[in-house]
């Protein structure tokens, strides 16, 4: 692992015994934390094959597959039918409860190797930008996406599918067994501008917030920037450098995030009631 100079500097038991924080020098040590990415796609892809080969036998796992090493094309009826297929974020348990199992599957599974210190591996759906260019090298998925596509990212429902309510994609996020997930699970929702421009919108807004937490998530996170203002942004930067989005853990300029990351952030559902 990489030495952390400063950050060791900053911990008085690794300037007192002399021993960098990644070889163990802090007083307290937790393992390292791997990041779960796509998620959301996952479980929509699980719940396409289950909607399409098993229960609606639409067609079989051999047309399913050709589709998708094809890139769907040629399978345009097929892919519609894929993108049909329930999804995460929309508070239905078809495909939520995939989501449950599957982050569970990665908690249990990390959590079973130690790092070199003897500390178990911490889990987490908090994968800041990284489901970008995760989604350039992974081929076309059965729930209708293309490849390299973006992934999914946190517990977030893959971008434009939650196409219910705000509320509906929380109780689905709220579904995950968050407090196992030690190393962070993130939310990101967009809402409509007037859905939060009135003093009443912004109390919809913390009630709703309150009962996520109180359903036993962790985090949450929102823009509400509307999608044709981010249009405009988009081919007049320099008149807008000063408007700020939050992108996943993090907020920036948003003239300043490369295109593909503004188009990722303008494809998320804005949802313009609660």
């Amino acid at each position: 692992m990489v030495p952390r100079p400063f950050l060791s500097s900053t911990n008085e038991y690794c300037l007192k015994d002399g021993i960098d924080l990644v070889d163990a020098g802090a007083k307290y040590n937790i393992g390292p934390v791997l990041t779960g990415i796509g998620l959301g796609v996952t479980a929509n892809s699980l719940a396409a094959i289950k909607k399409l080969v098993f229960d609606a036998k639409i067609t079989d796992m051999k047309t399913l597959i050709g589709a998708i090493d094809n890139d769907w094309v040629g399978y345009d009826e097929l892919r519609e039918a894929a993108k049909s297929a329930p999804k995460y974020g929309n508070d239905d348990d078809y495909v939520d409860d995939i989501a449950r199992e599957l982050a569970n599957h990665y908690y249990k599974e990390t959590h079973s190797y130690k790092d070199i210190n003897g500390n178990r591996f911490l889990s987490a759906f908090m994968g800041i930008s990284n489901y970008l260019p995760t989604g350039k090298v992974v081929g076309a998925t059965p729930d209708g996406r293309k490849a390299t596509m973006p992934l999914s990212e946190g517990v977030s429902p893959e971008a434009g599918t939650d196409i219910s309510t705000p509320l509906a994609a929380m109780r689905s996020a709220a579904k995950i067994n968050q407090d196992i997930h030690s190393g962070g699970t993130l939310l990101n929702l967009r809402l409509n501008h007037d859905l939060v421009n009135t003093k009443r919108g912004q109390s919809n807004l913390g009630a709703m917030i309150q009962s996520f937490f109180a359903l036993g998530a962790f985090h949450i996170q929102f823009n509400t920037i509307s999608t044709e203002v981010l249009k405009v942004a988009q081919e007049n930067p320099g008149e807008y450098k000063d408007l700020l989005v939050r992108v996943a853990g993090y907020s920036t300029q948003f003239v300043n995030l490369s295109r593909s990351m503004q188009d990722a952030i303008i494809a998320r559902t804005a949802h313009e009631s609660f």
